[in-house]
């Protein structure tokens, strides 16, 4: 299934970086210019840093909810199957503490990057 979707996205991608060739060629042959951005690749979708701390507080509180729902003693820590849910809870939590440093980090670099650009202007 995934090679199909893997397959598909090739063959579409493909054919729209054909019809952008195509375009140019009919452009060319005319003597019509292209607009000033033609050739300039799309940015590619990141995530806002907003959208970074939601995600980071989500992963922390399903985490940490998990953990206290662990130790609570919705199951046995010496189970194999509480053990694995406290593992994952420990994932959650750091997959959400991660995403609050980046989203620390990328606040800090705005915020320097701004401080650099007022600098300059004066």
């Amino acid at each position: 299934m995934r090679l199909l979707a893997d397959f598909r996205y090739i063959y579409y991608r493909n054919k729209k970086v054909q019809s952008c060739y195509r375009v140019m060629e009919k452009a060319i042959e005319s003597g019509r210019e292209l607009p000033e951005g033609f050739f300039d690749e799309p940015e590619s979708k990141r995530p806002s840093k907003f959208s970074t701390l939601n995600q980071g507080l989500v992963c922390m509180a399903v985490g940490i909810g998990s953990f206290i729902w662990c130790i609570g003693g919705a199951y046995e820590l010496d189970e194999g199957f509480g053990a694995l849910l406290v593992g994952l809870a420990a994932i959650f939590t750091l997959i959400g503490i991660g995403k609050l440093i980046l989203y620390r980090v990328e606040s800090r670099k705005e915020v320097r990057d701004t401080d650099e650009q007022t600098t300059e202007i004066e």
